[in-house]
């Protein structure tokens, strides 16, 4: 009798596709606010040469802070990991969305079978629908091969 090998996911890449889940409204923040604060000032330089002379840090052209946005590691970071719960959201049904919101994402989260509760579903397929989610995650994410 051949016995079925079951493949599970290891424990840290799980731990990495959840705490992307779990930061995905505060790296959405974060960048926001990266963003508006590389945005160059509207108000006009008061110098003679229009603040573009050598020297002034204050008014760097708007070529320089793009190449410092791009560089930047950890504007890098979040961007991609934006865009993997992004890409993962519109990959799954709307009740594994609103489980992975109720467990990761909302402000006061709630365990996996009190969220089950909430969206009618049974905890074993809840716990199920939940592991398919963060296998497709670490997937999008890069800590996993596809199978």
């Amino acid at each position: 009798m051949r016995v079925r090998e079951r493949k599970t996911m290891p424990r840290v890449t799980r731990l990495m596709a959840e705490q992307l889940l779990s930061d995905y409204t505060r790296n959405k923040r974060e960048l926001a606010m990266m963003r508006d604060d590389s945005i160059p000032s509207t108000t006009p330089s008061y110098s003679l040469t229009s603040g573009v002379q050598s020297g002034n840090p204050e008014a760097r052209p708007t070529e320089e802070i793009t190449m410092t946005i791009v560089a930047d590691a950890r504007y890098i970071y979040l961007t991609t990991a934006i865009k993997s719960v992004e890409k993962l959201l519109h990959q799954i049904d709307p009740a594994t969305q609103r489980l992975l919101y109720l467990v990761y994402m909302a402000p006061d989260p709630i365990s996996i079978s009190a969220a089950s509760t909430v969206v009618n579903q049974s905890q074993a397929n809840a716990y199920r629908c939940v592991l398919q989610a963060l296998t497709q995650l670490a997937i999008i994410a890069g800590y996993m091969p596809a199978p």
